[in-house]
């Protein structure tokens, strides 16, 4: 809908995203799939029971918080489990607290725009973020998620799983060159 409104100048302001808004309008994209192959890491006793606990935590502490703060703040705590499968491969995450060479937090993805493989340890909490490192990212084909098999995880593979059959669905209704 943001481009719809950028192009018309708010013709679709406060309206729902609606497929025959695709026939009204001359979209043309370029047609961008990355696949996603999931690399999931051993779950350990104490992964789980560290999860556990800081999970029950971040509820216990919520309060009037954004409810949107316990997958960020566990997906922080999982990607911490994964640092030792990073290794030498150029990496993403959500900051710079491996303090790794070959780690990137996503404010600095120019950085690897030209590498043809990453490895994504965190995904951005913000879609729109991700979308911007996966159009940055010029030579890729995929790019591989290092998993664990937490909830949370799962739950970030699902949803770009997601954003991916929405983005078919929308491809296959506009003009794509």
């Amino acid at each position: 809908m943001i481009l719809l409104n950028f192009e018309n100048k708010g013709k679709y302001k406060g309206k729902g995203f609606d497929y025959n808004f695709l026939k009204n309008e001359d979209i043309k994209m370029i047609k961008r799939t990355i696949p996603m192959k999931v690399h999931t890491i051993r779950t350990t006793r104490f992964m789980r029971e560290r999860y556990e606990r800081e999970k029950n935590l971040l509820f216990k502490l919520l309060g009037n918080q954004d409810p949107d703060i316990l997958p960020r703040n566990l997906h922080l705590l999982t990607g911490d489990f994964k640092k030792e499968h990073i290794k030498e491969k150029i990496s993403v995450a959500r900051n710079n607290r491996f303090r790794l060479k070959n780690v990137v937090s996503y404010n600095n993805i120019n950085l690897i725009s030209e590498e043809p493989e990453v490895l994504v340890v965190d995904f951005h909490y913000r879609r729109l973020n991700f979308n911007d490192f996966l159009k940055t990212m010029k030579n890729i084909k995929e790019f591989e998620f290092l998993s664990t098999s937490l909830p949370v995880d799962k739950f970030y593979i699902k949803s770009y799983i997601e954003w991916k059959d929405k983005c078919e669905a929308i491809y296959d209704k506009a003009n794509v060159f």
